[in-house]
């Protein structure tokens, strides 16, 4: 993944958690048809703090998320260690993202443009 190369080249630790890591490992005694959404946010924002606390860069996707989701990981993790990115044209969510990329743009344009974002706000050092 070049975003993950871009950031490992910061010095960094940089890990990836989709999901689905979460989904099939740690939320993995969540049984039933019912919606544990909050529960799985929950879970996703303690590892999270875990691995931030640590000073891993975490890249972590998901989807279909709304600002209250946002601010139900944001009661775990710190509101100034997480930065959104959108990635598309079509905006459906009322997430207030800190970068859209095009999801036509090639990977290395993108992570380019995520790892700009990180210098700039001091996460990461400029060369």
């Amino acid at each position: 993944m070049a975003l993950e190369q871009e950031l490992f080249n910061s010095g960094r630790v940089v890990y990836f958690l989709g999901i689905g890591n979460l989904l099939y490992g740690v939320d993995a005694d969540i049984k039933g048809d019912e919606n544990h959404k909050e529960e799985h946010l929950r879970r996703l924002a303690e590892v999270s703090n875990i691995m931030l606390d640590a000073g891993s860069i975490l890249i972590v996707t998901a989807v279909e998320l709304a600002q209250s989701d946002l601010e139900l990981i944001e009661t775990t993790v710190n509101h100034q260690q997480i930065e959104t990115v959108w990635l598309g044209e079509e905006v459906t969510t009322d997430i207030q993202y800190d970068l859209q990329l095009d999801k036509f743009e090639s990977e290395e344009k993108a992570a380019l443009q995520v790892k700009g974002m990180l210098q700039d706000r001091g996460i990461i050092f400029k060369p």
